[in-house]
């Protein structure tokens, strides 16, 4: 079920890669941001649970391949919006990793009900996050 999760949001974020949805969206980094929200937030108990499996590795030669895509997707927008970002000075995939937890943990604690304002809010907050994410 998590690999297929996985794989249903690497699917997404690959679509968010389309020129037309880039451009209708307002950048690459925003339209994957848009499509991880879309998909954590219209199925947000696989999304927990993608998260929440401490025997699913991440960041290791044992990640399930379509988490691994989705990483991919998610850092090919980052290096979209532009070639240099001040964590490239660790490694990398420092400014990706960046991107991701900040993206997952606006949308958690909006899963959670943790933000003010609600969804609503929380979706606007997600258009500022994309912003100061970009190089």
């Amino acid at each position: 079920m998590v690999e297929q999760g996985f794989a249903d949001l690497a699917a997404d974020l690959g679509r968010a890669q389309c020129p037309d949805v880039r451009r209708s969206a307002g950048g690459a980094l925003r339209a994957v941001a848009q499509a991880y929200w879309e998909f954590a937030t219209g199925r947000p108990h696989l999304y927990r649970l993608m998260g929440s499996l401490p025997d699913v590795p991440f960041g290791t030669p044992a990640t399930p391949a379509s988490a691994r895509e989705c990483f991919r997707l998610l850092k090919a927008a980052m290096y979209a919006e532009g070639p240099d970002h001040p964590a490239d000075a660790y490694d990398e995939d420092a400014a990706t990793d960046l991107f991701w937890a900040h993206l997952h943990g606006l949308v958690t604690l909006t899963l959670d009900g943790r933000i003010k304002g609600g969804h609503a809010r929380a979706h606007d907050l997600l258009h500022q996050l994309v912003d100061i994410n970009r190089r």
